[in-house]
């Protein structure tokens, strides 16, 4: 069992967290929402999936894809410019999201589905971080989202999906101290693949229940919340609002003008925060407390609330304005789904990183669409269909 599984504080860290979830659940509701009634909503996108090219979405796929492939080779090279193409990155799991709801929208093309999320399962897998959640996190994204429409065989093959997703993250969780430590001589590709391939040759239930407890222990983040509870104030003082003033100015100081801006590092503020030593980037790892427990770091037990009811807001509100665009209603609230899902998945990182990636990927968004989306619109619209896209402008 995982040590940090026995942190103190649990039952505290866990009531905090909740309420840290319903302060930013409330955040999200107040501006999150549509113009169109949400029936209205889903005739429109329902509508747009049968306007698309699904052929043509799945080229759109494939290029942003290789985009992401190829920028991700030299993105640390460009400096500050690096911040710029993470949200073109990005967009492979906006055109993602829209390939996937068309698929079950029109039901054909499950051929595609299958063989997309596979690829980028096996690409994420061939990574350090452990990219084949976001591609998942689409998946399950547009399921829900289509969930009362898809036919009782469909969503069989579903289940066997989110199992295998669920089995797969035990076993990364198992190996990823191993495979991290392989990935310093800069294997292959296939090379990557073989290893994995050749752990999972071996891997036995006794490797299966360790990791179990090992991704509860991760992916909730409340056991480390709980050390932080133990070590603030006792031995380290509240930082009284200095962590979110030094993530607004970080914010406001873009490394494209600031090229010496400080690097954050999630583990050494975890380290501080929780008198836990713990592995860094020097073990291509990243370790963080998240900004819920950042938030109680800097504020205390009630004035910890606020902070997140405001990022909250701030994502219900970008999203609001990113899923309104004019010219499709599927398009643009694969946007703003993409804004949130993207954001959302940071909650072990810093508040820097959550600001950060909010602005930049909203301005990216904004801009690429109201530049180039009715191009792209017109380039994707099946010219076999008579219909025309419904727009969810405001």
């Amino acid at each position: 069992m995982s040590e940090h599984l026995q942190a103190p504080n649990m039952v505290e860290a866990s009531w905090l967290s909740l309420g840290g979830l319903c302060a930013l659940g409330f955040g999200l509701r107040v501006c999150f929402g549509s113009s169109l009634p949400d029936n209205a909503l889903a005739k429109a996108m329902t509508n747009d999936a049968y306007c698309v090219n699904i052929k043509k979405l799945t080229l759109a796929y494939a290029l942003t894809a290789l985009f992401q492939m190829i920028g991700s080779g030299f993105m640390f090279r460009l400096g500050g410019l690096s911040q710029l193409l993470v949200p073109l990155f990005s967009l492979k799991w906006v055109v993602l999201f829209a390939l996937f709801y068309s698929i079950f929208t029109r039901k054909q093309g499950y051929f595609i589905l299958v063989c997309t999320l596979s690829v980028e399962v096996l690409l994420g897998l061939t990574t350090a971080w452990s990219q084949f959640k976001e591609p998942l996190f689409v998946f399950v994204l547009v399921c829900l989202v289509r969930w009362r429409f898809i036919q009782r065989s469909v969503k069989f093959g579903l289940g066997i999906v989110f199992l295998l997703g669920f089995a797969l993250s035990v076993f990364w969780t198992s190996v990823k101290m191993d495979y991290r430590s392989f990935l310093r001589g800069n294997p292959t590709k296939v090379a990557r693949l073989e290893f994995l391939a050749g752990r999972a040759s071996v891997y036995g239930s006794y490797d299966f229940s360790e990791g179990a407890m090992a991704l509860a222990s991760r992916v909730t983040y409340t056991s480390l919340f709980g050390h932080t509870l133990a070590h603030v104030p006792s031995k380290e003082p509240h930082s009284n609002g200095a962590l979110w003033l030094g993530a607004v100015r970080h914010v406001l100081m873009p490394r494209l003008l600031f090229k010496n801006k400080e690097i954050t590092d999630d583990s050494s503020r975890a380290i501080r925060f929780t008198g836990l030593r713990l592995a860094g980037a020097e073990s291509y790892t990243s370790i963080g407390i998240g900004y819920f427990a950042e938030s109680y770091a800097d504020f205390g037990r009630i004035g910890m609330f606020v902070p997140i009811f405001i990022v909250g807001l701030l994502i219900g509100v970008m999203h609001y304005v990113i899923s309104g665009l004019s010219g499709s209603s599927l398009l643009a609230n694969a946007l703003g789904a993409t804004l949130v899902f993207t954001q959302l998945g940071s909650f072990g990182t810093s508040n820097m990183k959550i600001l950060g990636g909010l602005i930049v990927h909203f301005i990216v968004f904004w801009v690429l669409w109201r530049q180039f989306g009715e191009t792209f619109l017109r380039w994707v619209k099946d010219l076999d269909s008579s219909c025309h896209f419904v727009s969810n402008e405001r």
